[in-house]
């Protein structure tokens, strides 16, 4: 477990890579809009992985293969593509999934593909075309927080 969050980071630093039997990282709250997540590459074994408020405009978790948790919570997600939510579709053992705060237009098609997924937390977020119906297509969904 590392825990890194609030410490002020603009990038990943590049040293995590190596840490290839890491299974919880956590790097919450700090400034990663243009950092490129991918570089996290080698940690397979990675399974709890928090990303909330780090004002991500890109995704690119796909190598991330054993995550099992994933917090977005909070992050630019105007600014995200659905090819890069796409990407999520490779995370076959996701189980929770943390995007409170989602502003966009509609959710994306990509969650509908998340087989694995349990939890889904969409809490204090706005859509101006709600596509719920792609969440019917989560078998294995047992909780989902739309709070606002």
């Amino acid at each position: 477990k590392l825990a890194l969050g609030m410490c002020m980071l603009n990038s990943v630093p590049p040293s995590l890579n190596g840490l290839t039997n890491l299974e919880e990282l956590y790097l919450d709250g700090n400034n990663l809009s243009k950092a490129d997540v991918a570089s996290l590459s080698n940690l397979k074994k990675l399974k709890i992985l928090d990303l909330k408020g780090c004002e991500l405009s890109q995704l690119s978790l796909s190598h991330l293969i054993s995550l099992e948790e994933l917090s977005l919570n909070a992050n630019n997600f105007a600014s995200i593509s659905e090819a890069d939510f796409d990407t999520l579709t490779n995370l076959k053992n996701l189980k929770k999934l943390d995007l409170k705060h989602f502003y966009k237009k509609q959710l994306p098609v990509a969650l509908g593909k998340l087989e694995a997924l349990e939890e889904l937390d969409l809490s204090w977020s706005k859509f101006s075309e709600a596509n719920f119906s792609l969440l019917a297509k989560l078998k294995s969904l047992r909780k989902l927080n739309l709070w606002d």
